[in-house]
């Protein structure tokens, strides 16, 4: 029974490779590369994603799944008692692989068991791409953007994020007192554990794959730094230590940076005479370990962000929770299109809606905004005019979309708020025809008005009226959570006299 003590002893006191950065430190560089991207350089696509920081942090917390751990290193784990056989690329990057790992030795003999265990990767960078568009018409038209690929571009961007971890580019199992990974030595509350990555600057990378990525941060961390357990190792890309620096304390490279210290493992090593000391049992301390921080931080945000817009440049995602929004798809993908009867006069009414269609020349951004309403003639009877027989329909064009809010939690600012812009242009009045929008359920219920009988203000109707673009800002705070309903339509009489909606920047929003 004692190589079974053994083997649980060495699992219970976190001897198990691969957990390089802190959950909560992944989730710090993945807010902050959300943030560098929305408030930093303030792109137009992701400035009001809301939701899109806790979508990828679903990801980036649970890659550190037992044993996903095992395969977070590239080149590949293979070190001691610890061995996986895919690199963190190819567990990544590349669907269909089945992954080994093990915890100890293969050798014949060994004193320890040899638990090896076998995965295949579902949750891919391929996975994400699939995911990005819906791939079934059962709540959405195929192909249409998805939100879904976000939460499994979490799990790959995890596996970018610990390509910033020497450890993991230097195939160190490094238990417990990593300090790049742990801000002291031998921490074991989770709250030691914790690092916040500093802001990069400059515009975003632009690469042409994935693997360009995770190639180009792992060559940069491998050659900056040591891990605690591979200082000088010949074996290894690595910086070099500059004589003319090197003092009784620190190697230092040419640019005056630490890179190891002699510590009293490397003091250990030295003979009598301390004519001969082991450069490899020097060590990177606490405080080598926040200086490279100080350089890493940036860095791994700026290439997390830079992989996020990558994703989405290429894939087409669903970013904001309002999808198609401003309706620049040039159609009304994402909508349903709706009519409700009902009107005063529909003796005199044409055929019946919905009268829905996506415009160019009446926008408030982008080429393209949703018209409501029949809109194809002039009413040329004047104030007291009668009526124009089946010019005019009876009765509500519809368009609505079902969204769904993030957890308020979720929400950095703690608000969420709804914004569209309108304009109505309109031969009658509001006595008979007019905009309404509104928040409903999805059965169809009205929760709030936001718009009511908008249009020509009193009743004379029979000349042209142009009520301009109008804004509407409301907080829907309250909803966080649910699911609503948003809902438009505007409303004809049947008489002959049409009036027609424009709408556009639909959007919902935490700032």
């Amino acid at each position: 029974m004692k190589p079974l003590i053994v083997a649980s002893l060495t699992l219970a006191m976190g001897v198990v490779p691969g957990s390089a950065h802190s959950i909560p430190t992944h989730k710090n560089i993945t807010k902050a590369a959300v943030d560098y991207i929305r408030n930093i350089l303030k792109l137009p696509d992701f400035v009001c994603a809301a939701g899109l920081e806790s979508q990828l942090q679903i990801g980036t917390e649970h890659e550190d799944d037992y044993p996903r751990f095992m395969w977070h290193f590239s080149p590949r784990l293979n070190a001691g008692i610890y061995f996986g056989s895919c690199s963190s690329p190819q567990w990544g990057l590349v669907d269909g692989l089945n992954c080994a790992g093990t915890f100890a030795p293969t050798s014949a003999g060994s004193i320890l068991p040899t638990p090896l265990f076998f995965r295949s990767n579902l949750l891919t960078y391929p996975t994400a791409q699939r995911n990005a568009t819906n791939p079934s018409a059962a709540t959405r038209p195929p192909g249409t953007p998805s939100t879904v690929g976000w939460n499994q571009l979490g799990y790959v961007l995890h596996l970018l994020e610990d390509l910033s971890s020497p450890a993991h580019t230097r195939n160190d199992p490094h238990p417990l007192w990593d300090p790049i990974e742990k801000s002291c030595h031998g921490c074991w509350a989770a709250s030691d554990a914790v690092r916040t990555p500093g802001t990069p600057s400059g515009s975003l990378l632009s690469r042409s794959s994935v693997d360009a990525f995770f190639s180009e941060l792992q060559a940069w961390t491998q050659a900056r730094f040591f891990s605690y357990d591979t200082v000088f190792d010949s074996a290894l890309a690595g910086p070099s230590n500059d004589p003319s620096k090197e003092t009784d304390f620190y190697y230092y490279d040419s640019t005056g940076r630490k890179i190891a210290k002699k510590g009293l493992r490397y003091w250990s090593s030295c003979d009598d005479t301390l004519s001969f000391c082991n450069q490899k049992a020097a060590e990177v301390s606490v405080d080598i370990a926040d200086e490279q921080w100080s350089e890493i931080g940036p860095k791994v945000v700026h290439y997390a962000a830079s992989l996020i817009k990558h994703y989405y440049d290429t894939e087409k995602p669903a970013l904001n929770i309002v999808r198609n929004g401003s309706f620049e798809s040039g159609d009304l993908t994402e909508w349903t299109v709706a009519a409700t009867g009902g009107c005063d006069f529909p003796g005199y009414a044409g055929p019946a809606g919905p009268y829905t269609t996506v415009v160019s020349g009446n926008t408030r951004e982008g080429r393209w905004s949703a018209r409501l309403g029949r809109w194809d003639q002039p009413y040329r009877n004047g104030p007291s005019g009668q009526a124009v027989q089946g010019a005019e329909p009876c009765g509500y064009s519809e368009i609505f979309q079902d969204v769904t809010l993030p957890n308020i939690a979720d929400v950095p600012s703690g608000k969420l708020w709804l914004s569209f812009e309108y304009n109505v242009q309109t031969y009658d009045a509001t006595e008979w025809d007019w905009f309404d929008a509104q928040i409903r359920n999805t059965g169809g219920t009205v929760l709030k008005s936001l718009v009511s009988k908008a249009g020509k203000p009193g009743t004379q109707f029979g000349t042209y009226f142009d009520d301009g673009w109008r804004s509407v800002r409301v907080d829907v705070s309250s909803y966080a959570g649910q699911t609503l309903r948003l809902w438009f339509g505007n409303q004809q009489d049947g008489y002959g006299d049409q009036n027609a909606t424009w709408i556009d920047k639909v959007v919902i929003c935490d700032q």
